[in-house]
Order: structure tokens, then C-alpha cells, then sequence
């Protein structure tokens, strides 16, 4: 008969690899299938985001009940079921959830079945962690009945805000809850990691640089490759009118850009309103009062605008005023963009790079107005910026590299940094530079603070005192890694 252990530990390593896989594969097939025209209907979305849950369930089961390695597979569950939430595909968030608490509660319940029908072991302990698992799970099934006529599409998501644009432009890479640029660049991260710990590098820091380096490069290489080419299109003529407001603001010294109300309030009071401030320096006092929920304000500042005497000061007037009108949800909003559009022909030379921002302009408002339709899809969406970025030419070729690139770099290279010193500190002796596949292959070493603290307590306690008859001591509990033997009181009279 074989041992329940030994099942249990097969099974586990076997599911660890082919569940990621099987996966990735599927993921793969889908973005395929959509490159190539088709649409996933809300079966399918909800298969794959059940597929990835599956996949992160399995490497918890994996990681075991070492805290340090489960914490991170249920923060990305558990981020992505949030963000799947927050946008409205409920139904997607609830089998997310499903797929990773079902390999723990399997594993846990088949372990309990097992240990019951056993007359010689207890299944206490199986059945609480049977519960732990059990619990989200059922959950997740709640949810995701209750949610199963429900839209499942981005359209589902109809705030306004300046993210909006940022977020159409992700849409056509997502499949389902996951982003194929984020999911190229984890398999691609984590693929150096396993790796490193394969090549006759001996010294740690030179493992160490070598893994976060080429880590940090190759994910974001992989980022860039996995966007979807209407995203990568509509991004690069997005990227390239943010390029250059970005270069009129230094040259006005106008500080930093708010992204947030707390940091738009800041700005709002460093730099106080001014009869005769230029068009782009009003603009973004109109986007920081808007950002910092004084709308009443934005919209007087935008109405009691000059005319101007220049095709670009009447076509800034028109874009501030549409602007506002879209955030309010202003019927005169659609009206705005007809506006717009008039505006920006009038500016000359045609190719000149004031003609061509006020046309990437516009693009960006009919993106924000489309974002916010229920029947558009994201093809649709994206659709204008796609196609002025065929007039921008070679001015936006390459932007992408030279600017995300370099972010995303930085980014991957910090969060690589940080995982690897967590991992030292807690004695995983590295993760990223390949600590987890060297304890696979070589003999299991403690390392960090936490493993030492774990072996002080092992050893005091192996270093206990011999508790014999009239020895005059008896055994008291270990606390913090310490046994201090008490003596006996002596009997009265003794």
C-alpha cells in the first residue's frame, strides 16, 4: 500500500509543474486566437482566470506553510481577484479565487480522508487546514454564481478619470484577468531565477548581480515583446504627445505633474491662478482642479478663458472645455470633440509637430469618450489613436524602448533587489539569484536570521537537562529558544 506522505508529496510536485503550464499554454492559445480576430466569449474568460488560480493554488501547495513563499502567491491572487472586483467582472474574481484555494483544499481533504480511515493517526490537524482551504473556496463558488449573468468584458468599467486612457490602451493585451506583458515578464524573471543556480558561478554577489541584472532586462524585454500591436500602436502616439507636454511644462518651470488630489491640492497651492499664464500651464491648473475634486473651479477656469488670437491658443481652449465637459458627463462632450477636430485642422504647417499633437489630442478624447460606451470593444476603442500614430512616422519609432524600457527596467531591477534581500533575511537563501532551484539539487542549508533563531531553539532544547528521580529538577517550557530548569521546593520539615 502506498504511503499517504508519498502520494501527497508525488502529487504535489507533479501538479507544481504541469498546472503552470498547461497554463501558460492556454493563455498562449487564447492571445493567439485573438491577434487573429476572435472573440472570447465569458465561458472562456472565466475558464482562463479559473486556470490561473488553479496555477497559483498549485505553487502554494508547493511552498507549503513556509510564510515567507505562500505570501506572495496569495498577494497576486488576491490583487488580481481585487482588481477583477473593482472593474466589475465579479464572476472572474470569484473563479480566480476558486482556482487557488481548490489544490490546497484537495490536498487537504483526500490528507484527512486518509488519516480517518487510518485507526492509528490523528486527522485533527488536516481537517483544520482542510477548513483553511475550504472556506475562500466556497466563497469564490458564492461569488461567481451570483455574478454568472453579469458582463464580463472591460466595458464593464465606465469610471472617468485620466487613467482611462492608460487602461484602454492595456485592454487588448489582457486575457482575462491577466496581462500578457506582466505575465511575459514574471515567466521571464522567474525563469532566470531557476537558471542562475544552474551555471558554475560560485561567488554570491557575482550570482546576485548577474540574476538581477539580466533578470531585470529580460523581463522587460519580454514586457515589451507580449503588448498586444494595438496597444504597443496606440501607446507609442499616447507616449509621444505625453513626451512632448512633459518638455513644454520643464521649459514653463512648472514643477512637478500631479498624479493624485493630495499632490494636485500641493500644486494648486505652490502655484496660484495668474492673469496671463500660457495655454499649457492653464491646461494643467484645469486637470490638477479636476484631479483634486474642485470641478466647479475647472469648469469657470475653462469657460473664462481668452479666445486667443492663434489656431493653437483656440484649439487649447476647446480641449481644456471638452475635457471638462467628458468628466462631467456633459451631454455637450460629443459636440466637444466635433469641436476639437475643426480646431485642430485650422493649425498649420499640416506636418508640423503642432498640428500633429493637436490630432494625437483629439485621438486621446475620442479614446476617453469610446472608454466610457458599453458596446465598444477595446479594438474599437484604441482605433483613433492606432491610426494617427501612422502619421507621426519615425518621430514615435522607438519610443517605447527609450522611455518604458528604461522604467520598467528600474522597476523589475528594484523589486528584484528587495525579494532578494528578503530572501536572505529569512533563510531563502536568495530566490531571485536561484536560491529555491540550488535547495532542490544540493543539501538543505539554514541560512538568515530567522532559520538561526529556529536552529538556537532546536538546540537549547536538545540541551535540556536530564530529568531523573531526586535529581531535584523538573522539566519547564521552552519559551523564545530557552529552557531554564525550576528547582523543586523542599517538603516542610525536610
Amino acid at each position: 500500500m502506498v504511503d499517504v506522505d508519498t502520494a501527497a508529496i508525488v502529487i504535489t510536485a507533479v501538479a507544481a509543474i504541469v498546472v503552470p503550464l498547461a497554463f501558460v499554454g492556454l493563455v498562449v492559445i487564447a492571445a493567439i486566437a485573438v491577434r487573429r480576430g476572435a472573440v472570447l466569449g465569458p465561458v472562456a474568460l472565466r475558464g482562463i482566470a479559473f486556470a490561473g488560480g488553479l496555477a497559483l493554488g498549485a505553487m502554494l501547495v508547493v511552498a507549503g506553510e513556509d510564510l515567507t513563499l505562500d505570501l506572495p502567491f496569495i498577494g497576486i491572487g488576491a490583487a488580481i481577484a481585487v482588481n477583477e472586483w473593482r472593474l466589475g467582472r465579479r464572476a472572474s474574481a470569484g473563479w480566480l479565487v476558486v482556482g487557488l484555494a481548490l489544490p490546497w483544499t484537495l490536498l487537504w481533504g483526500a490528507y484527512a480522508l486518509a488519516l480517518v480511515a487510518s485507526t492509528h493517526r490523528d486527522a485533527g490537524d488536516a481537517v483544520r487546514r482542510f477548513a483553511i482551504g475550504a472556506l475562500p473556496l466556497a466563497i469564490g463558488l458564492i461569488v461567481a454564481g451570483q455574478a454568472a449573468g453579469e458582463a464580463s468584458g472591460p466595458q464593464a468599467a465606465r469610471a472617468r478619470g485620466f487613467g482611462v486612457v492608460a487602461r484602454a490602451i492595456r485592454e487588448p493585451s489582457r486575457i482575462g484577468p491577466f496581462r500578457l506583458p506582466e505575465l511575459a515578464a514574471v515567466i521571464a524573471w522567474a525563469a532566470v531565477g531557476l537558471g542562475i543556480a544552474f551555471l558554475p558561478i560560485g561567488d554570491a554577489a557575482v550570482r546576485f548581480v548577474v540574476a538581477t541584472v539580466v533578470g531585470s532586462a529580460l523581463a522587460s524585454e519580454a514586457y515589451l515583446r507580449a503588448m498586444a500591436p494595438a496597444s504597443r500602436a496606440a501607446m507609442e502616439a499616447f507616449s509621444w504627445l505625453g513626451e512632448q507636454g512633459l518638455a513644454e511644462l520643464r521649459g514653463l518651470r512648472a514643477g512637478r505633474v500631479p498624479t493624485a488630489p493630495g499632490s494636485a491640492r500641493a500644486w494648486l497651492r505652490r502655484h496660484p491662478a495668474v492673469p496671463a499664464e500660457p495655454g499649457a500651464i492653464r491646461s494643467l491648473r484645469i486637470e490638477a482642479l479636476l484631479l483634486a475634486g474642485q470641478v466647479d473651479e475647472a469648469r469657470t477656469a475653462a469657460t473664462d478663458q481668452p479666445a486667443g488670437d492663434t489656431p493653437e491658443a483656440r484649439y487649447v481652449r476647446a480641449a481644456d472645455r471638452q475635457l471638462v465637459a467628458w468628466w462631467t458627463a456633459s451631454p455637450d462632450a460629443a459636440n466637444g470633440i466635433t469641436v476639437l477636430q475643426d480646431a485642430a485642422t485650422a493649425i498649420a504647417p499640416v506636418d508640423g509637430d503642432a498640428r500633429l499633437r493637436a490630432e494625437v489630442s483629439v485621438a486621446a478624447a475620442q479614446v476617453r469618450d469610446r472608454a466610457t460606451q458599453l458596446d465598444a470593444s477595446p479594438i474599437e476603442v484604441l482605433a483613433p489613436l492606432v491610426a494617427v500614430r501612422a502619421r507621426l512616422g519615425a518621430r514615435a519609432d522607438g519610443l517605447l524602448r527609450r522611455v518604458l524600457w528604461r522604467r520598467l527596467f528600474a522597476a523589475f531591477l528594484a523589486v528584484s533587489v528587495v525579494v532578494e534581500l528578503v530572501g536572505l533575511a529569512t533563510g531563502l537563501a536568495g530566490p531571485v539569484s536561484g536560491g529555491a532551484a540550488r535547495r532542490s539539487v544540493e543539501p538543505r542549508a539554514e541560512v538568515g536570521w530567522w532559520a538561526e533563531s529556529r536552529a538556537r531553539g532546536r538546540a537549547a532544547r536538545d540541551a535540556a537537562p536530564d530529568v531523573r528521580p531526586g535529581s531535584g529538577t523538573r522539566p519547564s517550557a521552552c519559551r523564545r529558544g530557552r529552557c531554564r530548569p525550576r528547582r523543586r521546593r523542599a517538603a516542610p520539615g525536610a
